[in-house]
């Protein structure tokens, strides 16, 4: 088999809420893992948006390359919503208390770059961080989203790349905001 014909691996995460064994539950939502310590849960369901919550996360790759899957505790939690005129979404980004060994490098993504493809792709968080070279597959989902944060007023990109920026541990849009 030549090296075109290898599918390239695919990074999953999915979010668990940590019962009283500390034991994971059942999955709450599926996620983006954006460097070795943040992972991004587009439009995340009320409960992983919860500061009280203990969460985990369970990172696969697929192929699995041998080194079996991960499952991190999550230290921090920052939520961020973007609004347009004709486009809204809004995640939360995770932080893990230990580094992922399965952290994507997607190569630098500037703040006009993340702007112009969560427009192109109308807020799509999913098809967006693929087009930006994250290797992620969005989940099938059998419900919709849980858009509970609808409701509440944010102020267009900023606030959401200023998370993505810095949390994401993306040096060159740090390094926009600190001008």
């Amino acid at each position: 088999m030549s090296e075109s014909t290898i599918p390239a691996p695919t990074v999953g995460a999915t979010v668990h809420h940590v019962e009283s064994d500390g034991k994971a539950g059942p999955a709450l939502a599926h996620g983006i893992l954006l460097g070795p310590r943040t992972l991004l849960v587009p439009d995340p369901p009320r409960t992983v948006g919860d500061p009280w919550q203990s969460l985990a996360v369970r990172i696969t790759v697929a192929p699995d390359p041998g080194d079996g899957t991960e499952a991190l505790r999550v230290a921090g939690i920052s939520l961020a919503a973007f609004a347009t005129d004709d486009v809204r979404a809004a995640a939360a980004f995770l932080t893990l208390l230990t580094p992922s060994r399965h952290a994507p490098a997607p190569g630098e993504v500037t703040r006009d770059r993340l702007n112009d493809t969560l427009r192109q792709y109308h807020g799509d968080l999913w098809a967006a961080h693929a087009a930006l070279g994250y290797p992620v597959r969005p989940p099938e989902r059998a419900t919709p989203p849980e858009p509970w944060w609808s409701d509440i007023p944010v102020e267009g990109f900023r606030e959401f790349d200023d998370n993505w920026c810095c949390l994401g541990s993306n040096t060159s849009c740090c390094r926009e905001l600190q001008l």
